[in-house]
């Protein structure tokens, strides 16, 4: 509960977790909650079976805005961004755009005119109750893809060659493996 009050006092967490009401029903604006998306990543001939499960999804067709919100909780909120960083929230983020664009693509085929916006909403567990609310920016997001791309690509050569147990490096190495 008091983390319930935490959210609903704080402007942006209420803002971005809060549904507005709809008093017209005209469906301008479409509200998201643990929203699973089964996707393929193209691998040139090869797609891999991904899966998404966001959290809450905020699409304003009248102002043209897609608002990808993510909840995390955390016992120090003084911390958050070193956790983001080794927990590589941008990454998972990035994926979670990604998925969104494959799913959206036929339902919404100017998916590419609308802005796109990432918040996490961050909630202290331990001790006092707090919420921040961060924005994550397009340089974190494209960092994110670009390591994406990278692990698909080694996950492509494992699908495909049906070898799991070592990396990539491994099998067409003589078995030593570069600590990098």
């Amino acid at each position: 509960m008091n983390l319930k009050d935490c959210v609903s006092k704080h402007k942006k967490a209420s803002e971005l977790l809060t549904d507005k009401e709809d008093l017209f029903g005209d469906g301008k604006i479409e509200y998201l909650n643990e929203q699973v998306i089964f996707w393929e990543y193209p691998d040139g001939d090869y797609k891999i079976p991904c899966k998404s499960m966001l959290d809450r999804l905020v699409i304003d067709h009248e102002k043209k805005v897609i608002k990808l919100i993510d909840v995390k909780t955390t016992s120090s909120i003084g911390d958050f961004k070193a956790h983001f960083e080794h927990f590589k929230y941008h990454r998972q983020l990035a994926y979670y755009w990604m998925a969104i664009y494959h799913e959206m693509h036929l339902k919404m085929p100017n998916i590419g005119n609308y802005k796109k916006e990432t918040y996490i909403v961050a909630l202290q567990t331990k001790e006092l109750p707090e919420c921040k609310v961060f924005t994550i920016s397009e340089t974190s997001l494209a960092e994110g893809l670009s390591e994406i791309e990278e692990l698909m690509t080694q996950i492509s050569w494992h699908y495909q060659n049906d070898s799991w147990e070592y990396s990539k490096e491994y099998y067409e190495s003589d078995g030593a493996e570069q600590l990098n």
